[in-house]
């Protein structure tokens, strides 16, 4: 299904919560805070996602099962990349090779 989604999956729902499940950490959410474009403009298929989760519980740089009510359940490769008082910043980054023509 990974191959499915595109930033337009994410967008619609920045703001909402998403499970996350993994073989080395206990059930945490996290909170998705934003969806961005990156690379060539790969018409919405490059794009990064930022999620925040709690600071009590820290995920290292793993793959997790996401689980959202709209989009179902996904494994992504999630990786740590800071911390605010608000809590763990976490990046998801979606990088595909231009289409062949």
């Amino acid at each position: 299904m990974s191959d499915d989604l595109t930033r337009d999956t994410f967008a619609p729902h920045i703001g909402t919560r998403f499970a996350v499940t993994s073989a080395s950490t206990t059930a945490v959410e996290l909170e998705l805070v934003e969806v961005t474009d990156i690379g060539d403009g790969n018409r919405g298929l490059n794009f990064r996602l930022l999620f925040r989760g709690p600071r009590e519980t820290t995920l290292g740089q793993s793959t997790v099962e996401l689980e959202h009510p709209e989009i179902g359940a996904v494994a992504l490769f999630i990786v740590p990349v800071g911390a605010d008082p608000a809590g763990v910043q976490y990046e998801v980054v979606f990088n595909r090779l231009p289409l062949q023509r």
